[in-house]
């Protein structure tokens, strides 16, 4: 019964390991950042968020950071598969406690990766995984200025129908909600290449409230579409998935799989 069990459930991995369409949703010790003399051609982009939950604030914009991501692997060339996210997480589950019989615990982390690869192998040929991954930081305020994983976030100010401008270094304190992105590349051995995470967008703006004796007070209120530009998304991907996958220099096209084998 066991093996019955298990061999059906196997079947279903194989299934489930479909070609990524051109437009689709999905909800130990690091070593230094591959840098890849050729683009990989086959990659298994596994849903976000499999081994930690989503914050319920990112659920609904989601697909347009998938979108993002997605089209930017296809523009490097690759080939792109995944995995429908209860069979992923099911995955993920198994290899977490498959690596538990490892006895040194500071090298469980790479022995849940190894583990992973080795229940897609049968299924699948792939040159890279990646693990996405969206959540939420506090980016500190300075002005209305907010550094936030490597990109610079300018905070929107309402000042309302009569407000005034507000300077850059207005006395704005605190911290703001903002997303980010964060990628784990194993490469077909199951060994972490790359692990790094890029800021995308502020979750939120500030209202300012006047008072004719004191100083103007600000409060935060959320942003009706923090994921709305595409460009925006694009470099956070980028940033985010180099150096393992670098950004193709002006003008430079990277043709796909097929576009090459038209030649």
């Amino acid at each position: 019964m066991h093996r019955t069990a298990r061999g059906t459930s196997l079947r279903r991995i194989g299934a489930a390991l479909l070609a990524v369409p051109a437009i689709a949703c999905a909800g130990g010790k690091h070593r230094e950042p591959t840098v890849l003399a050729k683009v990989p051609e086959r990659v298994v982009i596994l849903p976000f968020n499999v081994a930690t939950a989503m914050p319920a604030e990112l659920k609904a914009d989601s697909p347009a950071v998938w979108t993002a991501l997605e089209t930017y692997l296809r523009s490097q060339g690759s080939q792109l598969k995944t995995l429908a996210f209860p069979t992923a997480r099911m995955l993920w589950a198994a290899s977490v406690k498959e690596a538990q019989a490892e006895p040194n615990e500071t090298r469980r982390g790479a022995a849940v990766g190894r583990a992973f690869v080795a229940k897609l192998k049968p299924y699948a040929e792939f040159d890279a995984v990646i693990f996405p991954s969206l959540f939420i930081q506090r980016a500190a305020l300075s002005g209305t200025q907010a550094p936030s994983d490597g990109t610079e976030q300018t905070l929107e100010i309402n000042t309302g129908v009569h407000g005034a401008p507000v300077p850059p270094d207005a006395a704005i304190e605190g911290a703001a909600p903002a997303a980010s992105l964060h990628v784990v590349v194993l490469d077909p051995q199951g060994e972490q290449i790359q692990e790094s995470q890029a800021g995308i967008a502020l979750l939120v703006s500030a209202r300012v409230s006047y008072d004719p004796v004191s100083a103007p007070s600000y409060s935060f209120v959320p942003r009706k579409d923090p994921f709305a530009d595409p460009a925006v998304l694009r470099d956070a991907v980028a940033r985010a998935l180099a150096p393992f996958i670098s950004a193709p220099s002006a003008g430079e096209h990277r043709p796909s799989r097929r576009d090459r084998d038209r030649r």
